[in-house]
């Protein structure tokens, strides 16, 4: 919960040159404040801004913020443990395993 209201307070004190997300951040506060009260909130500081940012990506469309960090995961494109080998080469629905079979 302390994690929740920090983070609404922080909203509040964006300067006015972040206008935009500030106010973006205040129109779903009850998103932000789900985020912050989120059980896989990370504890080192340097995973947070991604975390808040992914959570909160999806707020103008609903999304929770659990759905909103999943589809960027999804979108996400990973190397795989080969160098230059993409980690989804498999996936048919891919760009690079397209461009596999074409090339």
């Amino acid at each position: 919960m302390k994690v929740a209201e920090q983070l609404v307070g922080l909203a509040r004190r964006v300067p006015d040159e972040f206008r935009e997300q500030r106010d973006y951040l205040l129109k779903h506060q009850a998103r932000l404040t789900e985020t912050g009260m989120d059980p896989k909130w990370p504890r080192e500081a340097g995973g947070r801004i991604r975390f808040g940012a992914e959570s909160m990506a999806g707020a103008e469309w609903n999304l929770s913020p659990s759905t909103s960090r999943e589809f960027i995961r999804q979108t996400k494109l990973r190397q795989g443990a080969i160098p230059g080998v993409p980690q989804r080469w498999w996936d048919p629905g891919s760009k690079d395993s397209k461009e596999e079979e074409q090339g």
